[in-house]
Formats: structure tokens, sequence, C-alpha cells
């Protein structure tokens, strides 16, 4: 089989999720990996999320899943916690990447303070390695407080939304 028709990865989808995860919290600030030609550069500033650095003229192979795998990606299960109001609930982002409030820079807002939502509501994106993961709410309730802004980074836990919800 030649290295053209063969697929390989240096770090799955997840492996490269779980490694971004445990570097933000970590108190490294910068974490180099290499296989062959392949190489991943994480860094990150004392008070900043984590970063990802891709020399591109080094990579021959994708990184994380190819474009058929995309499509089957999981919905992200958002991570919702009370909050000192006991009708006010934060959901907390379950991963660290860029946060997006709609699906294009022309649409709407996926959601707004003041809406009613539910389990199924979709309340924004979160893009990590190249692929976007839809995360729904999970609750039901009106949207309070919208938390960050669109295209910001968000790291693991940190709080997206407060929600109303009715006790």
């Amino acid at each position: 089989m030649s290295s053209e028709n063969k697929e390989q990865y240096f770090l799955s989808y997840e492996e490269i999720k779980e490694l971004l995860e445990v570097f933000s919290q970590s108190e490294a600030s910068e974490l180099k990996l290499a296989m062959g030609d392949q190489k991943l550069k994480l860094m990150k500033a004392s008070n900043q999320p984590a970063s990802v650095v891709y020399p591109t003229e080094t990579l021959q192979q994708p990184v994380a899943a190819p474009l058929s795998q995309v499509a089957t990606t999981p919905v992200v299960e958002a991570n919702v916690q009370p909050a000192e109001d006991p009708n006010l609930v934060e959901i907390k982002s379950e991963m660290v990447g860029t946060f997006y409030s709609k699906p294009t820079p022309d649409e709407e807002d996926y959601v707004h303070v003041g809406m009613n939502i539910t389990p199924e509501t979709t309340i924004c994106m979160i893009e990590a390695m190249k692929l976007f993961n839809e995360v729904k709410s999970e609750l039901s309730g009106q949207i309070a407080e919208v938390l960050v802004s669109n295209g910001q980074m968000v790291e693991y836990g940190q709080p997206l939304f407060k929600v109303r919800t009715n006790g």
C-alpha cells in the first residue's frame, strides 16, 4: 500500500482534545510533540487560554479526522452547573475552542437574552481542531445572560450562558 493511500494520523481528534484539556489546566506554558515530519506545538501566555500552532510546511498528513468523519462528529453535551440563584443555571463549555454564537457571520445568533430554550435547542458552536461541535442546551428555560462573545476562545469549564429555569 502506497503512502498516499494509507491514512496515518499523528494524534486522533480525541487524543488532541484530551491533550488540550490537560495542557490548558496545567502550569506548563509550552508543549512540543514530533513524530517523523509531523509536529504539534502548544503554547499559552500566563493569563490566556491555550493556543495551537500548526507549522503547515511540516504537516504531510491531516492531524484531525478526515472531512468524511466531520459530519458524523457527535453533538457536544453542555456541562450544566447551578449558579447562586437556584433558578439561574450556568451552561459551561465542555472543551477548549472558539465560541461561535451563530451558524455563519450573516445569520442571527442561535440564542439571545430572553429567548426560551428546550433541551434540544442548539445554543452555540465550539470549534476545536477545525471541527465545529454543536452545543445543545440540555435544559428548558430562558436565556438570562450570554457570557462570551462571538469568536472568543473558551476554556474547558468556562461559563457560556446563564439560564433561568422554572425551578
